[in-house]
């Protein structure tokens, strides 16, 4: 495309030979039938006495990293979209530290908190108000077994729910393996039974 007669309102060239300071912009660029997105860092160069005399620009072209963003982004909500359309309470867990990377609505419902509250907490912490895991207070926990026999797990066990009142749940938790075969996570699966079981 032709080049502009005017200067870009975002030019951080501009801005650098103005104030002396590092600035960055990322531009939508057109190139034919395509918008092309660039990453553009301009440094100042100074003179003995601190004067801004010049300004170096870098270029990059991220257009493709840019678009895989989007991509993941968009991957990302349709997961949530999911796992937030079960109505089951569902939580990932990282079975080594047993802190929660992921918590559907219904969980977070379930415990008194607000979505995305639960993630970056341990499971035993606040499902049970627990310093540590379950197996020290020889309770039995679905997870351990899932990641002990690498298989699925069933349980049913009484947990509290926001008010303070005991319900029955039924717990599945299922591995969740990566490329190497090694178990990366852990699916926690509960459903109230307590009606059900009465």
């Amino acid at each position: 495309d032709p080049p502009r007669e005017e200067v870009c309102s975002y030019c951080p060239t501009i801005k650098t030979l103005q104030d002396g300071e590092v600035h960055e912009a990322i531009t939508d660029t057109p190139a034919g039938n395509e918008i092309r997105n660039y990453r553009i860092i301009a440094s100042p160069v100074k003179d003995e006495e601190g004067n801004v005399v010049a300004a170096i620009e870098s270029v990059e072209d991220i257009t493709e990293r840019k678009s895989l963003e989007t991509q993941l982004q968009s991957s990302q909500a349709f997961s949530e979209k999911i796992i937030n359309s079960i109505t089951d309470n569902l939580i990932v867990v990282d079975p080594t530290t047993h802190t929660i990377v992921q918590a559907n609505d219904a969980f977070h419902s379930r415990v008194g908190m607000e979505p995305p509250a639960a993630v970056g907490m341990r499971c035993h912490e606040k499902m049970l108000d627990r310093p540590t895991p379950c197996a020290d207070y020889g309770v039995q926990c679905p997870m351990e077994e899932t990641y002990r026999t690498r298989g699925p797990g069933m349980l049913d066990k009484l947990y509290p729910n926001a008010a303070g009142e005991e319900r029955l749940l039924e717990v599945a938790t299922y591995p969740l393996l990566d490329t190497q075969g090694e178990i990366s996570a852990i699916i926690r699966l509960e459903r109230d039974v307590t009606e059900k079981r009465e």
